[in-house]
C-alpha cells in the first residue's frame, strides 16, 4: 500500500501516536461502547484537490471539507487538545489537526453510519447512558447508527444496530465517518452532501477489557472521510497477539432460565479473566421448559446482551424442540462481541439433512466447529480445515464412560496433530465431582476434562476432572499452520478426494463410481505381533512360534530387517504356512522407500506397500492401492509410519470393505508422554470397525472394533455391555485395546471372529451425512480401484 501524496511527505511513526492512544484510552467509559480498529495512516487533514467531478460539478471531497473543519473546530475538540497540551505527533494545519501514525498504528474509534440513500449526512455516535439532551436524532434527520463487530468485508455489507431502542435494524448501512471516544459534548456541525456512495473501509474489533467505572467521558472527535479509505487502507490483518479463550465446563440445570443464568455467569467469569472467547458445552441452553419458544428467544437475547457487555465472542450449544422435525434439535451458535449471531449449525447426527457447517471468523481468525458425535463425520471435522480453519471447536456432552483414562484426550490429540490446528474441547461437567446432579439419573454423569490443545498435540490447558470450572489459555494462532492437513490434501493419490470434499461441502456435485464393498467369510482370525528387529534368525524363530500358537498372521515392525533377509523370511512363511508382514527399507530408482512386504502362506509376495506419508530421507509412495491383501479370505490393508495420522486411509479402506488393518511403526521413544501419544493415535486408527494391529519396536498393541456399533448402542440406551471378549482396556466409543506388549515380551497374540462385511459404511458415513455420500464412494474407489483383483 503506497503512501498517499495528500498526506505529506513525512511518514509518521508509531511512537508519535502513542500519546494520542494513551489519551483516548484514558477517556473511554465502561458500558456497551462500540470499539473497532480502523487501519489508517493519516486520520485527518484538509483533503486534496478533486480527481473526479460529480454530477453537480463538485466532488464529495470538496463538499465534505467544510464539514471536517467545522467538526475539528468544535469546543469539545479544542478542549481536549488544550488538556493534552498538543500531543506529540500532531501538527496544526489551519483549523484541523492531523494525527500521525504508521500503517500498523491502531487507534480507538466508534463508527457512525447512516442508512443507504442518495444523500448521506454524518451522524454522531452516542452511547447508551448519554445525557437525555444528546439522545435525539442527528442533524439533517439521520438517526444514529453504530457499527459493531468485526470482519474483513466492507462495512457496506454489514447490518447496523440501533442503540437508541436496543433493537437491531436489518437495513444495509454505509460508512459515513469515524469518531473517537464514547460521548460528544460539542455541537454536531454539518458535514455536507456525500453524493455517491463512499468507498469501503475495513475495521477490526478491539480485544481489550472494559475500563473501571468512574473513567472520564471526554470526547476527542476525529473524522475520517470514507472516500479516502480506499486510498489509505487495505484489508485489515489478523492480530498478532494471542487469542485468549475461556472454556466453561458447565453443569446442566433443569430449566432454560437456570442454564441461561449459568451461561451469563460463565461469560462474566471469562471476561474477568480477559478472555476474548467464551466457549460452552453442547446443549448448554436447554431445559424441561424448552418447548416454550419465547423462553428460548429471551434466553438467547440475554446471552447476546451479555456478549455485548463483556465485549467477547460466545460459542454455546443448545437443545430445543423443533416443530418442523417433531423432535429436539441439537444446535450451536456463535455470538459476536456486538451481540450478533455469526455462525449456527445443527448437529448432523440428529438431523442428517441439516446444512454442512462451514468456516466462521473470530477477530479475523478462520474457525470451525462441531457438536459431539459429528466428530466422526470427516466432512464436518476436517473439510473446514482444508478450507482454512485454524481453530477447531468441539462442543460435547459426553457420557462418563467416554473418558478412558489410559487414553486421555484420545480424539483431540490426533486431530491437532494430523491437521496442525488449535483444538478446543468444551464438555459438560458436574456440580460435584463424580456424582450426577440428579441422583435419580445416574447415566447423566458427565466426564468433564475440557481442554485446549496446541497444534503440536500438547495440552495448553485442561480440566483434570469433571467438576465445574473454567479453562483459559492464550492461543498464538500463527502456530496453526495447517501444514499437515495441506500435505495430506496435496498428495497426488488423495488430492482428488479432498478437492471433491470441498466441492460437496459447498453444495456442488461430483462424479463417483458405484461402490460394492468387499465381503469375506465369517471366520476366526488369530494375529501375532513379534517385536524383533535386525535379527533374521530370531525372526524365523518367532514365525515358527507364532504358527505353533495357531496364528494365521505374524507381524513385525517397520524397518525390522534389511532387504537381504527377504529370501529367508519368505522361506519361513512357506514352511510354516503362515502370512508374514514385515517392514523394510526398499531401494528403488535411486530413492529409499519405507515399505511393508507381505508374504502369503505359500511364500508368494502378496504386496509391497510404500508409505504414502513418508518424507526425508524416504520417498513418499504414490500407490495406496498397494496396501491390500487377504488373510484367510478376509480383506486386509497395511500402512506404515505417519500413515497412522492419515486416518482417511484407514476409514476409506473400511468403506471399501477392509476388516483387518496392519500398521507398522518404528518409534524408539519409551517416555510416558510418547507412549501415551502412540496409544491415542493408534486408538483413532483402529476405530473404523476393524481388527487392528499396531506393531512397534516397543509397546505393540492389538485392537478390536469389530463390535463397535453394539457397544455404542448399549451405552446410549443403558443396555448390558456386549460380550466382546477379553480386553485390556474397554472403550465403548472407540476401539478396545485387546492386548499390549510389555517390556521384554517379544510375542503377543489375539483372536477375533471377523464379520461377513464391514458395516462402517454407510452406518457411520452416508447414513449420518448423506450430503457427502459420493465423497466416500470416490475415496474408496481411489484406494481400492480393482477390488476383485485383491490377492
Amino acid at each position: 500500500m503506497s503512501w498517499p501524496s495528500c498526506c505529506g511527505t513525512r511518514r509518521p511513526t508509531w511512537r508519535r501516536l502513542l500519546p494520542i492512544i494513551a489519551a483516548l484510552d484514558s477517556v473511554r467509559r465502561p458500558g456497551p461502547f462500540v470499539n473497532t480498529f480502523a487501519t489508517v495512516k493519516t486520520i485527518s487533514r484538509p483533503l486534496p484537490a478533486p480527481v473526479r467531478r460529480g454530477r453537480r460539478g463538485k466532488t464529495r471531497w470538496r463538499r465534505l471539507r467544510s464539514g471536517l473543519r467545522r467538526r475539528f473546530s468544535s469546543n469539545a475538540t479544542r478542549c481536549w487538545i488544550r488538556r493534552t497540551a498538543r500531543p506529540a505527533g500532531t501538527r496544526r494545519i489551519k483549523n484541523a489537526w492531523r494525527f500521525c501514525g504508521s500503517p500498523s498504528s491502531w487507534a480507538r474509534f466508534a463508527i457512525a453510519i447512516g442508512p443507504l440513500g442518495r444523500r448521506r449526512k454524518t451522524a454522531i455516535a452516542k452511547r447508551p447512558g448519554a445525557p437525555e439532551r444528546l439522545k435525539k436524532t442527528a442533524p439533517n434527520g439521520i438517526k444514529t447508527w453504530v457499527f459493531h463487530g468485526r470482519s474483513t468485508r466492507p462495512i457496506s455489507n454489514f447490518i447496523a444496530a440501533d442503540f437508541e431502542d436496543g433493537k437491531p435494524d436489518m437495513r444495509p448501512t454505509t460508512l459515513v465517518g469515524i469518531m473517537a471516544g464514547d460521548g460528544f459534548k460539542g455541537r454536531a456541525g454539518k458535514a455536507g452532501d456525500a453524493g455517491t456512495a463512499p468507498r469501503p473501509i475495513h475495521c477490526r474489533t478491539l480485544a481489550k477489557r472494559a475500563p473501571a467505572k468512574g473513567a472520564s467521558g471526554r470526547f476527542a472527535a476525529l473524522l475520517f472521510i470514507a472516500s479516502l479509505a480506499g486510498a489509505l487502507g487495505g484489508e485489515a490483518k489478523a492480530p498478532s497477539s494471542p487469542l485468549r479463550v475461556g472454556v466453561v465446563q458447565m453443569a446442566l440445570a433443569r430449566t432454560i432460565a437456570e442454564n441461561r443464568d449459568r451461561i451469563v455467569t460463565g461469560i462474566s467469569n471469562a471476561a474477568l479473566r480477559q478472555a476474548r472467547v467464551a466457549v460452552f458445552p453442547e446443549g448448554a441452553l436447554q431445559g424441561l421448559d424448552g418447548d416454550r419458544p419465547e423462553l428460548v428467544e429471551q434466553a438467547i437475547a440475554a446471552i447476546q446482551q451479555a456478549a455485548r457487555a463483556a465485549n467477547l465472542y460466545v460459542v454455546f450449544g443448545g437443545c430445543t424442540p423443533s416443530a418442523r422435525l417433531k423432535k429436539n434439535t441439537n444446535w450451536m451458535r456463535v455470538i459476536s462481541p456486538g451481540g450478533r449471531e455469526v455462525f449456527r449449525y445443527e448437529k448432523l447426527y440428529d438431523n442428517h439433512r441439516a446444512a454442512m457447517p462451514g468456516v466462521f471468523e473470530i477477530d479475523g481468525i478462520p474457525c470451525h466447529a462441531m457438536i459431539c458425535a459429528d466428530r466422526w463425520l470427516r466432512g464436518v471435522e476436517e473439510v473446514p480445515i482444508q478450507m482454512g480453519a485454524q481453530i477447531s471447536f468441539e462442543l460435547s456432552c459426553n457420557f462418563a464412560s467416554e473418558w478412558v483414562e489410559p487414553f486421555g484426550w484420545y480424539w483431540y490429540v490426533p486431530r491437532a496433530l494430523r491437521n496442525q490446528v488449535w483444538v478446543i474441547f468444551a464438555n459438560t461437567g458436574n456440580q460435584v465431582s463424580g456424582a450426577p446432579d440428579d441422583p435419580a439419573a445416574p447415566r447423566e454423569l458427565r466426564h468433564g476434562h475440557s481442554a485446549i490443545l496446541a497444534p503440536d498435540g500438547r495440552l495448553a490447558a485442561a480440566a483434570r476432572d469433571d467438576a465445574q470450572t473454567i479453562v483459559v489459555a492464550d492461543l498464538p494462532v500463527q502456530q496453526a499452520t495447517r501444514a499437515a492437513a495441506q500435505a495430506r490434501a496435496a498428495h497426488p493419490a488423495l488430492r482428488p478426494f479432498w478437492e471433491a470434499g470441498v466441492k460437496l461441502h459447498g453444495g456442488q456435485s461430483v462424479a463417483a463410481p458405484p461402490l460394492t464393498p468387499l465381503k469375506s467369510p465369517e471366520s476366526e482370525v488369530v494375529i501375532a505381533v513379534a517385536q524383533i528387529t535386525n535379527d533374521p534368525q530370531q525372526m524365523e524363530a518367532m514365525i515358527a512360534q507364532a504358527r505353533a500358537k495357531k496364528a494365521d498372521l505374524v507381524v513385525f515392525p517397520a524397518r525390522a530387517a534389511a532387504e537381504t533377509a527377504l529370501p529367508r523370511l519368505r522361506t519361513a512363511a512357506r514352511e510354516q504356512r503362515i502370512t508374514v508382514v514385515v517392514g523394510m527399507e526398499h531401494f528403488q530408482a535411486d530413492r529409499y522407500h519405507n515399505s511393508a512386504f507381505v508374504f502369503g502362506p505359500d511364500g508368494a509376495l502378496l504386496t509391497r506397500y510404500d508409505q504414502v506419508s513418508a518424507n526425508n530421507p524416504f520417498q513418499a509412495g504414490k500407490n495406496p492401492a498397494a496396501m491390500w491383501f487377504r488373510v484367510k479370505g478376509v480383506p486386509a490393508v497395511v500402512t506404515v509410519g505417519e500413515d497412522a495420522l492419515w486416518t482417511e486411509l484407514a476409514e476409506l479402506a473400511a468403506v471399501a470393505g477392509a476388516q483387518i488393518h496392519i500398521h507398522l511403526d518404528h518409534d524408539p521413544d519409551t517416555s510416558p508422554q510418547s507412549a501415551l501419544r502412540r496409544l491415542q493415535v493408534w486408538s483413532n486408527l483402529a476405530s473404523f470397525q476393524t481388527f487392528t494391529v499396531t506393531a512397534n519396536i516397543g509397546g505393540s498393541a492389538i485392537w478390536d472394533d469389530l463390535r463397535g456399533p453394539e457397544e455404542r448402542r448399549a451405552e446410549v440406551r443403558g443396555l448390558a455391555r456386549p460380550d466382546t471378549g477379553s480386553v485390556a482396556v474397554y472403550s465403548p466409543f472407540s476401539a478396545n485395546l485387546v492386548v499390549q506388549a510389555q517390556t521384554g515380551e517379544p510375542l503377543i497374540l489375539a483372536s477375533r471372529r471377523v464379520n461377513a462385511r464391514n458395516t462402517h459404511h454407510p452406518a457411520r458415513t452416508a447414513n449420518r451425512n448423506p450430503q457427502m455420500e459420493a465423497w466416500y464412494r470416490l475415496g474408496a474407489a481411489l484406494l481400492c480401484p480393482q477390488q476383485e483383483r485383491i490377492p
